[in-house]
């Protein structure tokens, strides 16, 4: 599994019909973070963030960010920087969901919650996205064998 990230618009849209609807997101940008996602394992990562959304981060987040390459790709001609985030998933220790044996719409309802609270504290500044991936027990787990500080 790999992720891409990029940033900038997109449009979105229903797509299905009378029984399921999903929503379909289109635009450049859309196109470039599947690039980025499929160029994964290319690069052996978990994890691939173009420099147009490396840009926009914080100094904190930057600073565990590394630079693997710049490419240009397939119908651009502008070149593109590459970055990753270490992750280490070999030995994963597993933890209980406490929400594993609720039904789907309790699980809902509560990380909706969740959710709410976590973008009232972002927009009131009682905290910041940085703060929160720090005290994430998943983010630790997955950067427990990472230096704290790096420089290339």
């Amino acid at each position: 599994m790999g992720f891409g990230i990029h940033q900038g618009w997109a449009i979105e849209g229903a797509i299905g019909s009378y029984f399921k609807v999903d929503a379909s997101y289109l635009s450049p940008n859309v196109n470039m973070a599947a690039r980025l996602e499929a160029a994964t394992k290319q690069f052996g990562t978990l994890l691939l963030i173009s420099g147009h959304l490396h840009a926009l981060l914080s100094p904190s987040f930057k600073a565990i960010c590394r630079e693997i390459d710049t490419v240009t790709v397939k119908g651009s001609i502008k070149p593109i920087k590459l970055f990753t985030i270490d992750l280490q998933t070999d030995d994963l220790e597993t933890m209980d969901d406490p929400l594993y044996n609720l039904p789907i719409r309790e699980k809902k309802q509560v990380r909706d919650e969740v959710r709410k609270r976590l973008f009232e504290k972002l927009y009131e500044k009682q905290t910041t996205t940085w703060q929160e991936f720090n005290n994430d027990k998943d983010f630790l787990e997955l950067r427990k064998k990472s230096d704290a500080k790096f420089e290339y």
